[in-house]
């Protein structure tokens, strides 16, 4: 690895793969929405399932694990999830019945529940996006870890 940049070895084209490739992990389960973070991805499937793979410093792939090299089911989502976002450090997930789920790091309150120390409390989602920090419109962290946090959809008005 070269000096400077502390992720040198990912912009170096080490460990990239150049074509596309079909991913075999998921066998004959179609994907409905796919969210790409900085170092993990989100998918979720017609039937409702959330599978994530990538790093997991952070927590930001629902389960405990170090990094996930193919992906992986989301065990602890038992609901069906139509939607789903990724952020360089979180994930979000949204119900079908419009509950949002939350994971991954909580360091400036973007899983939408406070501060790290903070108890629960609403949060909002206008649509579903997520920027370098934030996901969605209105999100402030809750407790950290690989824990999901639930949150009742409010709609935002603009």
């Amino acid at each position: 690895m070269s000096a400077g940049h502390p992720e040198a070895h990912v912009h170096s084209g080490e460990g990239a793969v150049i074509s596309p490739l079909a991913v075999a992990a998921l066998g004959r389960r179609q994907v409905a929405a796919v969210a790409a973070g900085k170092h993990h991805t989100v998918l979720c499937t017609t039937a409702g399932e959330v599978f994530t793979c990538g790093s997991n410093r952070h927590g930001q792939l629902g389960y405990a694990v170090d990094s996930q090299p193919t992906p992986r089911r989301v065990s602890s989502l038992r609901q069906r999830v139509v939607a789903v976002a990724a952020a360089n450090k979180h994930s979000v997930a949204v119900t079908a019945g419009g509950d949002v789920y939350t994971w991954g790091s909580n360091v400036l309150g973007q899983v939408g529940q406070g501060g790290p120390r903070a108890g629960c409390r609403r949060a909002s989602l206008a649509h579903q996006a997520c920027g370098r920090r934030h996901a969605a419109d209105a999100w402030h962290r809750c407790s950290g870890g690989a824990a999901l946090a639930r949150l009742p959809l409010v709609h935002i008005m603009h």
